[in-house]
């Protein structure tokens, strides 16, 4: 019997209320919300005192948007105002009961007229533990990306941190409407595994042997005099799984589409701004569909996901495109461009012959990097040279290459990042944004991120779908074209990031899959239940995989993948 519960179009009507309004309903609701009585709660931002200390203007904010509300204080009438003043300042959390009232400041167009405040956590950031803000992290002043990153507990309280986890969120959300809408099934695949389904080989092992006395003597070791995994928890090595697309397939061949989104593992020893030991994945499969499906439905998606974000996230968008110091101007516009476009398509073959004609017409330069280790007293100096050629008339030429001015000092224009190696004083000054590449690309390469956003950014402007890939460089389940030289593959590839998905047609033969194993020395007996879907009832299916937080970097604008996880797994670096 169900006629006791109210049912709406959000389910039945609960018991949990906040007890307050959120600053972002607030401030949506704006001159209507005027002469209302509210309850706000947050943490300050921003204070100060004014009109010889009988005002404190506040900003207040609470998570659930990048603009604060202005709280003014009367400390001659609200009730225990001096708490407020004395509270430690900026990080302090307080509750606020006023009215709403019309705003005389700039900016804004409505500030609550506090009645009562109350304070609910101070900071004690002064000497030895008391109350006060000298030793708050989180002062108000200019942080850097690297002292917030060492900051992760503290970080979310910054502008760009939070906005950059409200998007986050919004594009999770995203994800599952996408593909719930279109009746996708989620599947949950294991983290842990003992298939590798990269061939990478770069795994996190997981392993009960090591106890926290063990001594490496105690170990067991098999004839081989290697460690005998036979005797490990899961009877077996097993690992950390970089990715949960083999498992899901297995569910695809009976529920025909699904997805998987969670957490993998890499152990790849990567210091750069694109890496994370632990990331997320996103991995739809889909049944009785062929490359072309898979393209379809993987630009629908980051079509789908980029409009949500415009239509959702507009203020975070703003703040990382227009207000964020170290954020991209254009952001809005780069992201309307995805939307209101078709991607572009070419094949791996074509994009290799692009880029050589860029090359060879003088368009695209060869950025040659020399790395010299000099030691003094004790220490261990790199030094780095940088030089470039550029094709003229068929032959390699040295050329120079002017310094990006990053001071806007117009007398730094004629400095060059490379020295002149040849005699030739007449040498060429190139403009500083002239595109060059440190590796020349060649057929059977695998396309590096410099080349991949040469194509999308310079070339097509445009995200941009690239098929058919030489069968040496891709994984083995990818579906062998009629050539026999290249496999029914795809990579998206977009602005600021370069490769954003990646997938392929499967190959759904048994014969021809077992003959990929064989090839790519991988034991078919190590993946027998994987292959066994091929055996009974196989069915052509495709899908593919999309790194989580390089679609919030694609959205936000940021440069590095440390700043969109709220805490990064990196070489050296496992705190919090």
């Amino acid at each position: 019997n169900m006629e006791f519960l109210s049912i709406s179009d959000n389910g039945p009507v609960g018991k949990w209320n906040r007890h307050r309004i959120r600053v972002k309903e607030l401030l949506k609701q704006s001159e209507s919300a005027i002469d209302k009585d509210v309850v706000v709660k947050g943490w300050i931002r921003t204070s100060r005192m004014a009109d010889k200390n009988k005002f404190m203007f506040i900003e207040l904010t609470d998570g659930s948007t990048v603009k604060g509300i202005q709280i003014v204080v009367n400390t001659e009438i609200v009730e225990n105002a001096n708490n407020v003043v004395n509270c430690g300042g900026v990080g302090a959390s307080i509750s606020v009961s006023g009215k709403v009232v019309r705003s005389s400041g700039k900016g804004q167009v409505i500030e609550v007229a506090a009645t009562t405040v109350e304070v609910l956590g101070p900071v004690y950031g002064g000497d030895n533990g008391t109350i006060g803000a000298k030793n708050y992290p989180m002062a108000k002043k200019a942080h850097s990306l690297e002292f917030l990153r060492e900051k992760a507990h503290l970080r979310v309280r910054s502008k760009m941190f939070s906005s950059a986890m409200r998007l986050r969120n919004a594009m999770a959300f995203a994800t599952h409407k996408f593909f719930n809408d279109r009746g996708f099934i989620y599947t949950h695949t294991p983290l842990i595994t003992g298939a590798d389904c990269e061939g990478a080989g770069e795994q996190f092992t997981v392993t009960s042997l090591l106890g926290e006395n063990t001594k490496p003597s105690e170990l067991p070791i098999n004839k081989s005099g290697e460690v005998d995994y036979s005797k490990d928890f899961f009877g077996k090595k097993c690992n950390l799984s970089v990715s949960g697309q083999l498992n899901v397939e297995t569910h695809a061949c009976a529920l025909s589409d699904v997805y998987t989104f969670g957490p993998t593992f890499r152990a790849e020893n990567s210091h750069t701004s694109r890496h994370l030991a632990e990331f997320w994945m996103i991995e739809p499969e889909i049944c009785f569909a062929d490359l072309n499906d898979n393209m379809a439905l993987a630009e629908d998606y980051v079509k789908f996901c980029t409009s949500y974000a415009l239509t959702h996230c507009m203020d975070d968008l703003v703040y990382f495109g227009e207000e964020y110091p170290a954020g991209e101007k254009g952001l809005i516009d780069r992201l309307k461009n995805v939307v209101e476009n078709d991607f572009a398509h070419i094949t791996y073959t074509q994009a290799i012959e692009l880029l050589h004609q860029h090359i060879d017409n003088g368009t695209v330069l060869h950025k040659i990097v020399t790395k010299t280790e000099k030691v003094s007293k004790g220490k261990t100096e790199i030094k780095e040279k940088i030089s470039y050629k550029q094709k003229v008339n068929g032959e390699w030429v040295w050329v120079k290459v002017q310094k990006p001015d990053t001071n806007n000092n117009n007398n730094n224009n004629n400095k060059n990042t490379s020295e002149n190696i040849t005699d030739d004083n007449n040498s060429k000054l190139l403009p500083a944004d002239t595109p060059c590449f440190e590796r020349i690309p060649t057929w059977g390469d695998d396309l590096g991120s410099e080349h991949e956003r040469y194509l999308c950014e310079r070339i097509y402007n445009r995200p941009t779908i690239v098929t058919d890939y030489p069968k040496e460089i891709k994984a083995f389940y990818m579906k062998v074209n009629p050539d026999n030289k290249t496999v029914a593959a795809m990579d998206i590839l977009v602005p600021k990031i370069g490769e954003l998905i990646g997938g392929a047609a499967r190959e759904e033969r048994l014969d021809v899959l077992i003959q990929k194993c064989q090839e790519m020395n991988i034991n078919p007996d190590d993946l027998w239940w994987y292959i066994d879907m091929r055996r009974y009832g196989t069915v052509p299916h495709a899908g593919f995989g999309l790194g989580f937080e390089r679609l919030i970097m694609f959205i936000t604008g940021l440069e590095n993948i440390r700043d969109v996880i709220p805490f990064p797994r990196v070489p050296g670096h496992a705190e919090f």
